[in-house]
């Protein structure tokens, strides 16, 4: 499955109404986000792409980089 960083972007954009979004943005300084608003892409995401990402890892997740990076960790790999 093809995970574009545009794409999380897009989606994050959008779930927060926002305008400009960079990849270097944190959610809750820089986005305005509240962890429902994280939860709920987060959601979005597993939906999107059919996975389930560990909640360990998630709490880790502060940027939009950072969620990209645990999305394209969190696929399985080709030969799976």
């Amino acid at each position: 499955m093809d995970i574009r960083l545009k794409k999380i972007i897009d989606l994050v954009r959008a779930q927060l109404g926002l305008e400009f979004v960079q990849p270097e943005d944190r959610f809750m300084e820089e986005l305005g986000a509240e962890s429902v608003d994280i939860l709920n892409i987060i959601a979005s995401l597993e939906d999107q792409f059919l996975i389930e990402l560990d909640e360990a890892e998630i709490a880790k997740v502060t940027s939009v980089l950072d969620l990209y990076h645990l999305l394209i960790n969190s696929m399985p790999s080709e030969t799976e």
